[in-house]
């Protein structure tokens, strides 16, 4: 899940004026209400999700699992690993609720992917103490 634009722009200018609009937390919100909405209608999920939730979560800050704080801005070329992204708790549960998602990075979500979090707290710490962190 998550937000990743890619499109090009044909100045500098246009670039500017699209981070202003387009990464705004209403905005991002409304992108991430949309696919999420849509992925579940893909795979006949329920979806019981508001905009408003997803918004007041943005507006918190922070990821929901890391603590990181959210990057709103794109930067050139890239995603942002540090966008919100929509997290389901458990991926065997295809729902998208209030009580089986959350707001976290992008960089968390695409870790996590089908894991549930026990797994991937196991591989996380066996990461780190090889890396001796």
């Amino acid at each position: 899940d998550g937000i990743h634009l890619r499109e090009n722009w044909a100045t500098e200018e246009a670039l500017k004026q699209s981070r202003k609009k387009d990464r705004s937390p209403t905005r991002i919100a409304a992108l991430l209400y949309n696919h999420a909405k849509t992925r579940a209608k893909k795979n006949r999920a329920n979806f019981s999700l508001t905009k408003e939730f997803i918004l007041e979560k943005i507006k918190l800050g922070i990821c929901e699992q890391t603590g990181i704080r959210f990057q709103l801005s794109m930067p050139l070329g890239l995603y942002n690993p540090y966008a919100p992204s929509i997290d389901r708790v458990l991926n065997t549960n295809r729902d998208y609720t209030k009580e089986n998602t959350q707001i976290v990075i992008r960089a968390f979500n695409i870790l996590k992917g089908p894991l549930d979090i026990i797994t991937m707290e196991t591989i996380m710490k066996s990461f780190l103490k090889k890396q001796k962190l």
